[in-house]
Order: C-alpha cells, then sequence, then structure tokens
C-alpha cells in the first residue's frame, strides 16, 4: 500500500481495535513551491483499498 491509501487502512485498523478516534483540526498553508496533488493511480488506489476494506468487513 503507497500514498493516501494507507490513511483509510490506519483508520480502519484502528476501528477495529476499538481505539477512541478523534478530530484534530489542522491548518494547511498554501504551498509556495512544488506541487502535492495524488495522482489518478493514487486516487484509484485509495478507492479500491476503502472498498475492499468495505466489503472484508461485512463478510
Amino acid at each position: 500500500m503507497q500514498g493516501y491509501a494507507f490513511q483509510i487502512a490506519l483508520l480502519y485498523e484502528a476501528v477495529l481495535r476499538d481505539a477512541r478516534i478523534v478530530e484534530v483540526p489542522v491548518e494547511f498553508v498554501e504551498r509556495t513551491r512544488g506541487d502535492s496533488k495524488p495522482g489518478f493511480s493514487d486516487i484509484v488506489e485509495f478507492l479500491q483499498s476503502a472498498l475492499w476494506m468495505r466489503f472484508r468487513s461485512s463478510a
């Protein structure tokens, strides 16, 4: 697992282990250099991981 998919996997595993989940606000600032946009393959991997976890948990 690469890219952004680890975030949803981490949250999923935390929920499975009855972890206490809280929201922590993060303030983003505009980038002055570079590009951090996810590519198409990152988006596909994220969606595949989310769907796999969703259907795995209902089995």
